[in-house]
């Protein structure tokens, strides 16, 4: 026995002197040109970040993707880099990109890919990206309907216009300042939610989250009626002339929208600006 625990540890000091062992990343970068006609995003991820940035002057849209490879194995390392697909179906005007997860092979830990957008918002009048595990970010002043899930990782808008339907298990959601233009969800279940929100004339909008705080901001004109609970935590609402305190309320600040702001642990802010 104690030949065969040297003879294996001399094998494993061969190896690593060799550099069959190498431990790191090896990384792949590619780009898609968007033509003009795209105006429909699709992206479908399993692990890494997906964003929507501006594209700056003199630069064309486009989505890049990076994919990354972590282990201790190069050439299975590259091989995996290689084999990990990113699909691409382009319409006339739309582009679905999916991300399909491989079996990781012994001398690979883990993988990525993640994905951004650089596009305008007057291109783009649609735009959904869904992932497993990783943030999704749009820096972008969007003017289209967003539709974001995230099963591990925070969703942060800076600010736009649109319909949203946000999701995510176990993060934040940070609204930034934007304009709902029709019915909206913003729904986590393990963080916080929070920014300042315009609503539309009319519709139904539900802010809710598990465990987490809720702190909006509305234009202090903003008419409708509002349905908040806690069950631990406390409602604070001072919006139009409107003040109340406690674990639930039911606000009536005119005709409009219905807006439910939830929470089973934490505190509900809502306050006009």
């Amino acid at each position: 026995m104690t030949l065969l625990i040297l003879l294996l540890s001399v094998a494993i000091i061969f190896l690593i002197n060799t550099q069959a062992f190498a431990a790191g990343r090896v990384s792949a970068t590619r780009e898609v040109e968007l033509t003009p006609e795209i105006e429909s995003i699709s992206i479908r991820g399993y692990n890494g970040s997906i964003q929507w940035n501006p594209v700056l002057p003199g630069e064309k849209p486009r989505v890049v993707m990076k994919k990354q490879i972590f282990g201790f194995l190069h050439d299975t390392m590259m091989n995996y880099l290689n084999d990990l697909e990113v699909e691409e179906h382009s319409t006339a005007n739309g582009l679905d990109i999916e991300i399909r997860k491989l079996r990781k092979p012994f001398g690979v830990i883990s993988s990525q890919v993640s994905l951004t957008l650089y596009a305008s918002p007057e291109q783009i009048k649609k735009f959904a990206a869904r992932v497993s595990n990783g943030a999704i970010t749009i820096n972008a002043s969007f003017e289209c309907p967003l539709i974001l899930d995230t099963s591990n990782g925070s969703i942060t808008l800076r600010s736009g216009v649109g319909s949203l339907r946000l999701g995510s298990s176990n993060g934040k959601i940070d609204l930034g300042n934007v304009k709902l233009a029709g019915s909206s969800q913003v729904i986590t279940s393990n963080g916080s939610i929070g920014g300042w929100v315009g609503l539309d004339e009319e519709g139904e909008y539900i802010f809710e989250t598990s465990n987490g705080k809720i702190d909006l901001a509305f234009p202090g004109e903003t008419k409708g009626t509002f349905h908040l609970s806690t069950s631990n935590g406390r409602v604070n609402f001072a919006l139009g002339n409107q003040v109340s305190n406690g674990k639930w309320a039911m606000i009536e600040l005119g005709e409009g929208p219905t807006v439910k702001i939830c929470t089973s642990n934490g505190s509900i802010d809502v306050r006009g600006n």
